[in-house]
């Protein structure tokens, strides 16, 4: 029994490989077909994550000393945080299939819910 699980381990870094190699060729099909670079997607996503969750942290902290003058600043700072790499899609993109509107809104929607739901809950 321990030399069959030894061999099927062996083939682990070549199916590793064919999995990796699938993904990254179907990167470079959206680049080529609807001209947005997955990779600068995901640099503007993780860019802009670190920000936009320490706006929402300074959102509670304006709600709990009811200063509205920050509230609404930092507001507008997560909402551009939530909303960059959604642009750049919009900006970049070409020949994007019609469902693709009603996606993003739904995308865009649920995530501005849940940046509120985080803030309620933490401004308790």
């Amino acid at each position: 029994m321990e030399a069959s699980s030894r061999a099927g381990r062996r083939g682990e870094p070549a199916a590793h490989a064919a999995i990796v190699a699938i993904i990254v060729t179907w990167l470079k099909l959206i680049h080529e077909q609807f001209g947005v670079n997955p990779w600068v997607f995901a640099a503007i996503y993780a860019i802009t994550l670190p920000p936009g969750w320490y706006g929402t942290w300074r959102i509670v902290q304006a709600l709990r000393s009811r200063n509205r003058r920050a509230l609404r600043a930092w507001a507008v700072l997560v909402g551009i945080m939530v909303l960059a790499p959604y642009t750049y899609v919009l900006l970049a993109g070409r020949n994007l299939p019609w469902w693709f509107y009603p996606v993003l809104a739904c995308v865009v929607a649920v995530s501005a819910w849940e940046v509120v739901r985080i803030v309620r809950r933490w401004a308790r």
